[in-house]
């Protein structure tokens, strides 16, 4: 029931401009844990000493915490020993803090690519000023973006959600 119930509030939260398909709702059978995922999305496309580096932005709700991860693709390490990660919402500074990282190389061919996770908890109001912000840019590292309007409209539907999975916990 409590299933749901989530899942009908979840639907009614989210906005019906753009699709949920943004989101991963989950609740454990067992401990009856309600997770929110927002899939990932790219925002930086460049280059670095001619080689190309993506840049793409996700966010966890579980056991009570909101986890911002940043994943690189690149051909050499990015964020080696993790990065700090400031936001500008509206022209308000925030300082999210240093995230810890992990890696994966593969190689093949001719060829070697670095896939990086950096990730950090933030607090949920902060979350909810990025989440509503008009403008919004993050600086993870050395590397500096814009966030597009329609993907800070996916982080206030992450954050709809959030508020929905918390009033069908009461």
């Amino acid at each position: 029931m409590k299933r749901i119930l989530t899942g009908l509030l979840f639907a009614a939260a989210v906005s019906a401009q753009t699709p949920p398909r943004n989101l991963i709702v989950i609740t454990d059978r067992f401990t009856g844990e309600t997770s929110v995922s927002l899939r990932q999305f790219h925002i930086l496309n460049t280059r670095d000493q001619g080689s190309p580096v993506q840049i793409d932005l996700a966010a966890i709700y579980a056991s009570g915490k909101i986890v911002i991860l940043a994943l690189s693709t690149a051909e050499r390490l990015q964020f080696s020993g993790g990065a700090d990660v400031f936001a500008l919402a509206d022209g308000e500074r925030i300082k999210l803090g240093h995230f810890q990282s992990g890696q994966t190389v593969r190689t093949g061919g001719n060829y070697v690519k670095v896939e990086e996770i950096v990730a950090g908890d933030v607090g949920r109001p902060i979350f909810q000023k990025m989440a509503t912000a008009k403008s919004l840019e993050l600086r993870i590292g050395r590397w500096e973006c814009r966030v597009d309007p329609a993907d800070v409209q996916k982080l206030k539907e992450f954050s709809t959600a959030l508020s929905a999975v918390a009033q069908a916990a009461r």
